[in-house]
């Protein structure tokens, strides 16, 4: 049985054109190529998003960044404890908007919950 094993695998392997058996397909060096392209677009991608910050805050990502309920966000609001900017949009009021310096302020006087400016993700 060996032999005859041995016999197809030296026979296959010795026509010049057949590829062997641990060689790609011609086709995958070219999907390599494409894959890894794509891999590095995403990788910029991701950067590009990592390094922007937004210059103001909805009530809720201001809540949800300093570990404190959009309640207590609106109730500083309202104590002149944090700033905010009302726009027109959502609701018969318009929409809060908290620019970012005031988020950072709150953080660092400690009304941040347990959240330090160094857990602030930069993306919010």
């Amino acid at each position: 049985m060996t032999t005859n094993t041995h016999q197809i695998t030296k026979q296959s392997r010795s026509s010049p054109d057949a590829p062997m058996p641990h060689d790609p397909p011609p086709w995958a060096a070219k999907l390599l190529e494409h894959v890894e392209k794509q891999q590095h677009l995403l990788i910029q991608l991701l950067e590009q998003l990592q390094a922007k910050r937004k210059p103001h805050l909805t009530v809720a990502e201001a809540a949800l960044a300093c570990g404190r309920s959009a309640y207590t966000i609106r109730r500083w609001i309202t104590e002149d404890r944090i700033k905010a900017i009302r726009i027109e949009g959502d609701g018969p009021r318009g929409r809060l908007l908290i620019p970012r310096e005031e988020l950072d302020r709150l953080i660092q006087q400690g009304m941040g919950g347990s959240i330090s400016p160094t857990d602030l993700p930069e993306a919010i």
